[in-house]
């Protein structure tokens, strides 16, 4: 539509241009085509001028768009320091907790260490109670045996003395025999009853030794037994013993440690006992402090909960400013699309325009030259019919002096008709060829006349 519009306007612009210069001189027309290419050229100039100001704005658009970047920029950047910083007071306020925490924990340790001491130390006595109460029912079962065995060898020893005093009483009596028997000879049946009995006692005597060598024998694998069990029992007892020793070493070193770690504990209860008198005035500030520091706690959790709602709503803000950043950057490059879009048109336009004027003026040479070899045509033309005006005008005098010298007036009067003609003869020759001026006029017109129709056909095209 706009191309038909200026399509017609410029057909309108031909139509007067092509009534103008049929009313007017070629000189004035090129005067007009001249002023007109002149106004074009002007517009043209004009309308670089007014791309050039619409260039400088939306250079200045862009330099505001790019300064609003920045500001973004830097909000953005005062944004993640804050989000850092609170994320720096956020890892304090964890680290003083978890100090607190750790504070807390170790007392518990503390105390619970010394809790599972008293335990272990409890049941290492009780242990030891027992190691005691098991040698003690050893020493009491050895202690009997010995007693058992003590009481055999005292009876057997008992047994071999009566023995070897019934022996010598035997002997006495044996010899007392003898003698009796070498005082009398009657003795002999004495003797022999004493010889029986000597008999008898001896086997008595080798069934005593017998006797007593089955009981030592007896009693000595009984204490070999009693020894052997007391040696095992010893044995393992010292094995006990000497893992119990090496526990109790262990222990007793723990102990001692422990000991040191209870003298550092109870100097430090005793500091703490010292400072208990002062802290019991303390514990309800200590309370106070504890509830306070909940409190605290709560309002830093609530704090880090708000920071986190701050922090997330600043994400959100950044979001929302990164959004708005790449719509802002959208439309910029939208509109610097458009506006080079509108200056290449503008561009291709100017140079439409100004192949369109150098094709008019190309026209209007063409056309010019066109005139100029024209008027030279016509002005050869001139000067012919002015020669030839001039053979009539001498032909005229000759007719003239050939009058004047004939005097009759029957030849004058014929000389007059033969000048009436010629006078008519040249009256239509100067109505057949106009006057230079008209000439010129109407080639003017008719050169117009052909080129607005070729216009007009190349319109049509």
């Amino acid at each position: 539509m706009q191309n038909i519009s200026i399509l017609q306007a410029q057909v309108e612009s031909l139509k007067e241009m092509i009534e103008i210069m049929e009313r007017t001189t070629p000189d004035s027309l090129v005067k007009m085509w001249r002023s007109k290419v002149f106004e074009e050229l002007v517009r043209n100039k004009q309308q670089q001028i007014m791309h050039a100001m619409e260039i400088k704005k939306f250079k200045e658009e862009e330099k505001k768009y790019r300064s609003r970047e920045q500001q973004i920029k830097a909000a953005l950047e005062s944004a993640h320091l804050q989000s850092s910083s609170l994320t720096l007071e956020r890892a304090k306020l964890l680290k003083e907790i978890q100090i607190l925490q750790g504070k807390v924990r170790n007392q518990s340790i503390h105390s619970s260490f010394i809790l599972s001491l008293q335990s272990t130390l409890t049941s290492n006595l009780e242990g030891h109670a027992k190691i005691i109460a098991m040698l003690d029912t050893y020493n009491h079962r050895i202690a009997f045996s010995m007693s058992k065995i003590k009481t055999a060898k005292i009876l057997h020893t008992r047994e071999i003395f009566s023995l070897r005093n019934k022996l010598s009483e035997e002997i006495t009596e044996q010899k007392r025999l003898k003698e009796e028997v070498q005082k009398g000879k009657g003795l002999e049946v004495v003797q022999e009853k004493l010889e029986n009995d000597k008999e008898r006692m001896s086997r008595e005597i080798e069934e005593l030794t017998l006797r007593f060598e089955v009981v030592k024998s007896q009693a000595e694998g009984i204490l070999k037994e009693t020894c052997d069990k007391y040696q095992k029992c010893v044995n393992e007892l010292e094995s006990q013993l000497d893992e119990k020793v090496s526990e109790n070493n262990v222990l007793l070193q723990k102990l001692d440690n422990s000991v040191k770690e209870m003298q550092k504990l109870q100097a430090l209860m005793e500091n703490f006992q010292s400072q208990l008198d002062i802290s019991t005035a303390q514990n309800l500030f200590l309370t106070q402090s504890q509830a306070e520091l909940i409190e605290k706690c709560s309002l830093l959790s609530l704090t880090m909960e708000e920071k986190d709602k701050s922090l997330k709503v600043l994400e959100n803000h950044k979001e929302s400013l990164n959004a708005d950043k790449q719509e802002l950057q959208f439309q910029y490059k939208e509109n610097i699309e458009k506006h080079e879009n509108h200056i290449k048109n503008l561009e291709g336009k100017i140079s439409e325009l100004q192949k369109n004027v150098e094709d008019q003026l190309r026209q209007h040479d063409e056309e010019t030259y066109e005139l100029s070899n024209e008027i030279e045509f016509l002005k050869n033309k001139n000067n012919k019919l002015e020669s030839s005006v001039r053979e009539i005008r001498r032909e005229r005098d000759i007719l003239f002096e050939s009058i004047k010298k004939q005097g009759n007036k029957g030849q004058k009067e014929e000389k007059g008709i033969q000048t009436d003609a010629v006078l008519k003869q040249g009256i239509f020759k100067k109505a057949i060829a106009p006057s230079y001026s008209e000439r010129n006029s109407i080639g003017k017109a008719l050169e117009f006349q052909s080129g607005a129709k070729n216009r007009n056909e190349d319109l049509d095209i």
